[in-house]
């Protein structure tokens, strides 16, 4: 109950989800202050099975809709958002008084103000940098980089794009 609250609640706040990669990196900052779910690392950064299977039952279900958009350079994005029954989903579950509703929906309300206007990209690195560095903080930039360019040889991150997400999570007091 509360794993899908969380979900909806996030599809909802951000509108439109520009993506599943996106999907996961959004509900990986929530997941900094719910601990709901089980991250681990995956080709695009920290990923949860428990995610991936909430979109594939979602979008049987018809709780999500999925839409295809063409990006600028011709490829594909899957841009999720509730559909009417995930609407009336959600609102059932938002009457449930064993939700501690305020602590997510804050946690929420974090990821969107971090998140809303960066590319699924932008979204990838932060996390991505996050995640490493969770495991070792006293790592700098050019190691999170040379990890990250082990881990995911073809994503072509920059030592600069590492720098920012660094920088964006000290702003946001993600990390010491």
């Amino acid at each position: 109950m509360k794993k899908d609250y969380v979900l909806l609640s996030s599809i909802k706040k951000f509108g439109v989800v520009p993506g599943k990669k996106a999907l996961h990196k959004i509900n990986y900052f929530i997941n900094l202050k719910t601990d709901l779910f089980i991250y681990e690392w995956s080709n695009w950064g920290p990923f949860s099975q428990e995610v991936r299977q909430f979109y594939d039952d979602a979008y049987l279900e018809n709780i999500i809709s999925v839409n295809e958009g063409i990006l600028g350079n011709s490829s594909i994005q899957y841009n999720i958002q509730l559909d009417q029954k995930g609407f009336n989903t959600l609102k059932n579950l938002e009457n449930d008084l064993n939700l501690n509703k305020e602590t997510i929906d804050n946690a929420i309300n974090f990821s969107y103000e971090l998140l809303k206007d960066m590319t699924p990209r932008q979204m990838e690195i932060l996390a991505s940098v996050h995640y490493i560095n969770s495991y070792d903080n006293s790592l700098n930039a050019d190691r999170i980089w040379k990890i990250i360019n082990r881990l995911k040889p073809t994503a072509n991150f920059s030592l600069d794009d590492v720098k920012v997400a660094l920088e964006k999570l000290k702003e946001k007091k993600l990390l010491k």
